[in-house]
């Protein structure tokens, strides 16, 4: 369950990050059970809006991203600008992809920019807000003898913060932290940055956030694992305005519309699923035609798409060539996606006793 002692109400008043750190601990958590020999299978319990970590025994499964779990910190110094290749891209994504959750990476100057000027307008809106500047000060471990015995808050020194008693760190809070310091910090942290990863759920509720958290855990870890350094840069989700703004830019879009993460998983299924139908039609034609493959492939996409164009062999092709046009021109009409999701539809089991009707026989 969250610890709701730990609830920090100015910067999180939904309790948003409370849940993300609960579904950070549970992936932590499946990762070392695989290694100890055990599965396990979570699920979220709407009644006391807590996880359920359901465990038993398996083969041990060694990963790299239980291996860099000690080795997982957040990063406040400035990067070295490398890019990513897109191997290294590829592979966080997969790493950070969840359930209702899917990661969306910015790695252009143009789309840098914009989220630094989101972290700039979240850190004015927070440096003015009191309660939050009170809620961090406590939050704050500003020495290693705090930080462990508390065994929470954000420890000073990975900040670039010297080790101090915690009187002297809220002096110093008090009198050299700003806004303005923290926005040229932020800013050039995110220019130097490779790339900003920006986790989209599917909604914005309790079962999503914990889902969030899992797949930023399974990120941050794949990152250690390949010798990448994180950082958080949550200012734009902390300030609700802003939290919408960024949502609208982290999502694709076209003609001035912003599509949704389903539209997006379906058009790319479907672009799979198009290119390996046309494969298997060419490779059907190529097994009962002798012309140059290179007409069969014009005439299986041709028909696919029911264009009517041609290079001019379709009169020649045999039989079967014809009825492979044929049903190549029906599936692309009707459209891939419906014929096989009409395939495999199962009728549905109707529950349901009919009045019983008594006939004459005999």
């Amino acid at each position: 369950m969250p610890d709701l002692s730990r609830r920090c109400p100015a910067v999180d008043p939904d309790d948003h990050h409370l849940y993300a750190s609960l579904g950070c601990a549970a992936e932590n958590l499946l990762l070392a059970a695989q290694a100890a020999g055990l599965r396990g299978e979570v699920s979220y319990d709407p009644s006391s809006s807590s996880l359920r970590v359901e465990l038993e025994e398996a083969p041990p499964i060694m990963s790299a991203l239980f291996d860099a779990i000690p080795k997982r910190q957040c990063s406040r110094a400035e990067y070295d600008g490398s890019e990513l290749t897109a191997e290294e891209l590829t592979t966080l994504a997969e790493a950070g992809r969840g359930e209702g959750v899917s990661l969306v990476f910015l790695t252009t100057k143009r789309q840098k920019e914009q989220v630094a000027e989101y972290v700039a307008a979240g850190n004015t809106a927070q440096f003015v807000d009191r309660a939050w500047a009170r809620e961090l000060r406590a939050w704050i471990r500003f020495n290693r003898r705090e930080a462990e015995r508390r065994g929470d808050g954000l420890y000073g020194p990975s900040m670039g913060s010297p080790d101090v008693p915690r009187w002297l760190g809220e002096l110093f809070m008090r009198v050299a932290f700003s806004a303005k310091r923290q926005n040229e910090k932020d800013v050039a942290h995110i220019r130097s940055s490779a790339a900003v990863a920006v986790l989209v759920s599917e909604a914005d509720d309790e079962p999503h956030w914990i889902e969030a958290g899992r797949s930023y855990e399974r990120l941050a870890l794949q990152a250690a694992a390949m010798e990448l350094r994180t950082a958080f840069i949550n200012q734009p989700v902390e300030v609700p305005a802003l939290r919408a703004e960024l949502a609208g830019f982290a999502k694709p879009r076209m003609l001035g519309r912003s599509l949704g993460q389903s539209t997006v998983r379906r058009a790319t299924a479907l672009a799979f699923l198009s290119v390996l139908l046309v494969s298997i039609i060419v490779f059907a034609l190529l097994l009962v035609e002798q012309k140059d493959p290179h007409r069969l492939l014009f005439e299986a996409v041709s028909a696919f798409g029911t264009v009517g164009l041609t290079t001019g062999i379709t009169s020649s092709l045999s039989v079967p060539g014809k009825i492979v046009v044929m049903m190549t021109m029906f599936i692309g009409r009707v459209g891939p996606m419906t014929l096989a999701l009409a395939l495999a539809a199962k009728s549905a089991t109707q529950n349901i006793e009919l009045p019983e009707e008594r006939l004459g026989i005999g």
